[in-house]
């Protein structure tokens, strides 16, 4: 066998491989975010920038944000319209 034999054999190597093009989930499927503070790359739910190591707060969505006060508000309401039968008998 000739140095060059070997060369041809090993060329099956440099191929890729079924194995090597799945689509797995990889650090490339992630959501990536800045951090607010240095800005460097981290994943969008990470509590805590693996740079800087500042804790984030997440980022409330307006529909998230407005749940927060539709419980408080059902709540003020349904006192007030006890309070104004209370004040009518």
């Amino acid at each position: 066998m000739t140095h060059r034999d070997l060369d041809d054999e090993d060329d099956d190597r440099d191929e890729p491989q079924s194995a090597d093009m799945d689509d797995d989930d990889t650090v490339d499927d992630l959501d990536v975010a800045a951090c607010p503070a240095c800005g460097g790359a981290m994943v969008a739910d990470a509590v805590k920038c693996p740079h800087c190591g500042r804790w984030v707060t997440p980022v409330y969505s307006s529909e998230r944000s407005l749940r927060r006060y539709v419980w408080p508000a059902i709540v003020l309401a349904v006192a007030a319209a006890l309070s104004y039968v209370w004040v009518l008998r």
